[in-house]
C-alpha cells in the first residue's frame, strides 16, 4: 500500500535523499505556500459567512494548494541504483550427505531446498544474476559453478563451510559480488573457525545471508556425541570414561555397552538428565589385557532410534604394564600409614614406596626395588626424587629435610610436574614448620607461621564434598551403580554414610588459585588443591581416614575406593619427558593429523634441538619416518602433520636422546594413537547449526532465515548488499497521494458549499 501511494517502497525512502528537480529550494516552497494561504485567507475574509465555515474552506483550499505546489517543485528520490546484469548473488548450496535427512514434513533437506528455489521471485535476474555453487568437503567444490539448483549433488561426503566461503569471498575484487546466500544445515566437517577467520569474513565486506535447513530440536534420535578417555592405563586398572549424550527431552534412560572386540568389558543403565537434551556422565570400567585396545562404546534405548549410525563410537586405549610409583614418607608409625598401603595393596599397577622414620636417622623402607633405593632416607638429589610419579608427606617435620631436599620437593611439583600431597599429623603442616620451608610456595594454602603452632587435634569430625568436589569423579564414593539417583545425589549419600575421621588439623587459608574439594561438617576446609607450575599440590586436613575402614562392614569398599581413586588422581596427569599431544582422537573427515611433541631433557628443561625424528605406523602395517620441526615460539615443542587417509588405528612413536645425557643412557620414548574413520562426520551432530548460521549472517551484515521464510529473502537482498550502484533520481511529482489529496480536498469543499448553499 505504501508503495502504491508514494511510488517507491518504504526501504527505498529510508535510504534515499529527497531532492527537487525544479531547482527551487525547500524554503522557497514554504514561502510560496504561505503566500498562497495568505491569498486564500484574504479572499475568504471579504465574504459573509460563519467563522467555522471560513476556516473549513480555507483549510481544504490550503491542502489542495500545498499538493499542487509540491507537484510544481517536482520532488524526486536520489538513490544508488543497481543495473541488471552488473551484480551477482552467489548461492552456496550444501550438497553434503546430511542434506539427505528427512526431517522437513517428511521431505529431505535437499528436497526442501529445491522446492523452495522453484519460486521465480527468488532467482529473478532483473536485478541480480544468480550463480550456484556447492558446499563440499573442500574449497574446490565451491569454486565449481553449477548449471542450476537442480544440479546440486547429493552424495558429497563432508561440508567445508569455512573453506567454501573463503573461496567465494576471495573473488570479490574480480566481479560484482553483491551478496552470498548460504543454504544448508550449517554442519561443517572442518575444525571450528578461529578468530582470524571471523575477522577476515567481516573484512570481506560482502553480506552473507543464511538460510537454515533442518530441525533445531532433537526428535527421535539418541546420539553418543562424545567419548573422552585417557591415552593409556595400566592393565586391570579402573578407567573413567566421560560421555556426552544428546537425546530428546524426556528420554529417561539408555543402556551403555563397552566392548573390546567380542569381549564385553562393562554394561550399565545411564539415567539421562530430566528436562534437558544433553547429558554428561562419567562411567567407570576395568581395563582388559595389556596392548592397544580398540574399545566400542554403544548406546541402546527401548524406543526406535531414527539415526542408529551415531549411537556408537570407537576409541583407542593403550593398556600398558608400567607401574606408577608413589613415595610415601611418614615421620612416625600411625594407623593411616598402614591402612593407606592396605587400600591399594591389590592394585598391580600402583606401587607405594614407603619411608617410615622410626628414630633419628633410621628409616623403615617398604616397596623398594633394590637395596640402594632410599638407603639414606629421603632422596638427596632431584634426579632420584624425579623418578617418582607422586609424593605423599605424612606427619613429618620440615626440619627432617635439608634446604636442598626441600627445594627439590618444590621443583618436583613445578618443574617435574608431579603431585604432592601433605597429610595432617602431629608434625605435619603448620605444626611441622612447613609454613617456613622452601616447599611453602608450592602449597595451596597459607599455613600458620608461628613456632608454637598447635593445629592438630584428636577430634572426630565428618567430611563432606564441596560443590567443586562433587564435580570430581575421583571423589565420588558411590559403589551402588543405581541409575535412579543422579551422580550428585549418589555421591552425597555415599559420603553421608561414612563414619567421622579420627582427627583433624587446620589447613590454613586457601590461596587465591586454590580449590576446596572436601570440608568438615562445620565448614572448615579439609582437602585443598591447586596447580603449581607443571604439577599440582594438595593438603588433606586429617590423618584419620582409617576409622572409615574400622567402622564400616568388611564388604564396604568406600575406604579402598577413596584412596585408590585419590592416589590414581595424583599420578594421572604426571607429564612425561617426551609427550605427544593428539588434538583429535578420531579423524572423521580429513587427510592429516596435526600433532605437537613436547620434549625435555633429564633436568626437565626444554630440549634444545632443531628437529625430532618420529615413526608412524599405518593401519596396514607400513612404517614411515617423519620429521617434526621445532616451534620457535615455544622452546621444547615440535610440530608435524601426519598424512592419515587409510581407515583404522594409527600409531606415532617418538624417541629422543636429550642433549647432555651420557651416550649409554637409554633414550626416552613416547607414543600416540588415533583412529581414522573416513566419511562418518555427517552421521554426528545432525541438527541444524542455527547458531553458526546466525553468527555468520550477523558478522557480515546479512540476515538469517529458516527455510520456511525464504520468501523474505528478496527484501533482505535489496536492503543488505554490496552491489555496484549508479546514482538515479526517481520522480515523485506524480505520486498518487498528491492527486488523492487534491481530489479529496476539492471534493470536500464542494460538498461543504453545497450543504451550506453558498456555491
Amino acid at each position: 500500500m505504501f508503495e502504491r501511494l508514494f511510488n517507491q517502497p518504504l526501504h527505498v525512502w529510508r535510504q534515499a535523499t529527497l531532492v527537487f528537480e525544479s531547482g527551487w529550494s525547500l524554503p522557497a516552497l514554504g514561502i510560496a505556500l504561505l503566500l498562497a494561504l495568505l491569498l486564500v485567507g484574504v479572499t475568504l475574509a471579504r465574504r459573509e459567512a460563519r467563522a467555522t465555515h471560513r476556516w473549513t474552506i480555507g483549510a481544504l483550499q490550503g491542502i489542495a494548494l500545498a499538493a499542487l505546489l509540491v507537484m510544481l517543485w517536482r520532488p524526486a528520490l536520489q538513490v544508488e541504483q543497481m543495473r541488471p546484469g552488473e551484480n551477482t548473488v552467489a548461492w552456496l548450496l550444501d550438497g553434503s550427505r546430511s542434506m539427505g535427512i528427512a526431517d522437513i514434513d517428511g521431505a529431505t533437506r535437499r528436497e526442501a531446498v529445491l522446492a523452495a528455489l522453484d519460486d521465480p521471485a527468488l532467482l529473478d535476474e532483473a536485478v541480480f544474476t544468480p550463480e550456484f555453487h556447492v558446499v563440499g568437503r573442500s574449497a574446490g567444490d565451491a569454486a565449481r559453478l553449477l548449471d542450476g539448483p537442480a544440479r546440486l549433488p547429493d552424495d558429497i561426503e563432508g561440508s567445508a563451510v569455512g573453506s567454501a566461503l573463503d573461496s567465494l569471498l576471495g573473488t570479490v575484487d574480480g566481479r560484482g559480488l553483491a551478496a552470498v546466500v548460504l543454504v544448508g544445515d550449517g554442519a561443517s566437517t572442518e575444525p571450528a573457525p578461529d578468530a582470524d577467520w571471523w575477522n577476515a569474513l567481516a573484512a570481506a565486506g560482502v553480506p552473507v545471508h543464511t538460510i537454515g535447513v533442518g530441525e533445531v530440536e532433537r526428535l527421535g534420535d539418541i546420539e553418543l556425541a562424545d567419548v573422552q578417555l585417557p591415552e593409556r592405563t595400566p592393565a586391570g586398572a579402573t578407567v573413567t570414561a566421560r560421555l556426552g549424550i544428546a537425546h530428546p527431552i524426556g528420554t529417561g534412560r539408555v543402556r551403555l555397552r563397552i566392548e573390546r572386540g567380542r569381549t564385553l568389558l562393562h554394561a550399565e543403565d545411564i539415567l539421562l538428565d530430566e528436562g534437558a537434551s544433553f547429558t554428561r556422565r562419567a562411567v567407570r570400567f576395568v581395563s582388559d589385557d595389556p596392548g592397544l585396545a580398540q574399545l566400542r562404546f554403544a548406546l541402546s534405548a527401548d524406543a526406535p532410534d531414527a539415526h542408529p549410525a551415531n549411537d556408537a563410537q570407537d576409541r583407542l586405549l593403550l593398556v600398558d604394564e608400567r607401574r606408577r610409583r608413589i613415595l610415601y614418607v611418614e615421620g612416625e608409625p600411625r594407623w593411616e600409614f598402614k591402612f593407606m598401603r592396605r587400600a591399594v595393596h591389590d592394585d598391580p599397577q600402583l606401587e607405594i614406596v614407603s619411608l617410615l622414620r622410626t628414630s633419628a636417622n633410621k628409616f623403615y623402607r617398604q616397596g623398594v626395588r633394590d637395596a640402594d633405593e632410599l638407603a639414606d632416607g629421603f632422596p638427596a638429589s632431584r634426579a632420584e626424587l624425579f623418578a617418582y610419579d607422586a609424593v605423599v608427606i605424612g606427619s613429618l617435620a620440615a626440619a627432617e629435610l635439608d634446604l636442598q631436599q626441600q627445594a627439590a620437593l618444590r621443583d618436583f611439583v613445578s618443574v617435574r610436574g608431579g603431585s604432592l600431597l601433605m597429610l595432617a599429623g602431629r608434625s605435619g603442616l603448620a605444626d611441622g614448620g612447613w609454613a617456613r620451608s622452601a616447599v611453602a610456595p608450592a602449597l595451596p594454602v597459607t599455613l600458620d607461621t608461628r613456632l608454637d603452632a598447635r593445629t592438630f587435634r584428636r577430634e572426630r569430625v565428618a567430611l563432606q564434598p564441596t560443590r567443586q568436589g562433587l564435580r570430581r569423579e575421583w571423589l565420588s564414593l558411590d559403589t551402588t551403580g543405581a541409575p535412579e539417583r543422579g551422580p550428585v545425589a549418589a555421591s552425597l549419600a555415599a559420603w553421608a554414610g561414612l563414619p567421622p575421621v579420627a582427627d583433624r588439623q587446620s589447613v590454613g587459608r586457601p590461596k587465591p588459585g586454590a580449590v576446596v574439594l572436601l570440608e568438615t561438617a562445620d565448614g572448615e576446609p579439609a582437602w585443598v588443591t591447586q596447580r603449581y607450575g607443571l604439577g599440582s599440590s594438595h593438603v588433606f586436613g586429617t590423618g584419620g581416614t582409617w576409622r572409615w575402614q574400622m567402622g564400616l562392614p568388611v564388604e564396604d569398599q568406600r575406604h579402598e575406593r577413596f584412596w585408590s581413586d585419590a592416589l590414581w588422581h595424583l599420578v594421572a596427569e604426571r607429564p612425561e619427558r617426551l609427550r605427544i599431544d593428539v588434538p583429535v582422537a578420531v579423524i572423521r573427515d580429513g587427510s592429516a593429523q596435526s600433532l605437537g611433541v613436547v620434549a625435555r631433557d633429564e633436568r626437565f628443561e626444554p630440549l634444545d634441538a632443531d628437529a625430532l625424528t618420529l615413526e608412524v605406523l599405518a593401519p596396514d602395517g607400513t612404517r614411515a619416518a617423519l620429521a617434526a620441526s621445532a616451534d620457535a615460539a615455544a622452546p621444547g615443542r615440535f610440530e608435524l602433520a601426519v598424512p592419515s587417509e587409510a581407515a583404522g588405528p594409527w600409531t606415532l612413536q617418538a624417541s629422543a636422546s636429550p642433549a647432555g645425557e651420557a651416550q649409554a643412557a637409554s633414550p626416552v620414548s613416547a607414543g600416540a594413537r588415533w583412529l581414522v574413520e573416513p566419511d562418518t562426520a555427517e552421521d554426528f551432530d545432525r541438527l541444524q547449526h542455527r547458531e553458526l548460521l546466525q553468527r555468520i549472517a550477523a558478522t557480515t551484515g546479512g540476515g538469517y532465515l529458516p527455510i520456511e521464510r525464504i520468501g523474505e529473502l528478496p527484501a533482505l537482498l535489496a536492503r543488505d548488499n554490496a552491489a555496484a550502484t549508479r546514482q538515479a533520481r526517481l520522480p515523485l511529482w506524480n505520486m498518487p497521494i498528491l492527486f488523492l489529496l487534491i481530489l479529496l480536498a476539492k471534493g470536500c469543499e464542494w460538498a461543504a458549499r453545497l450543504r451550506w448553499k453558498r456555491l
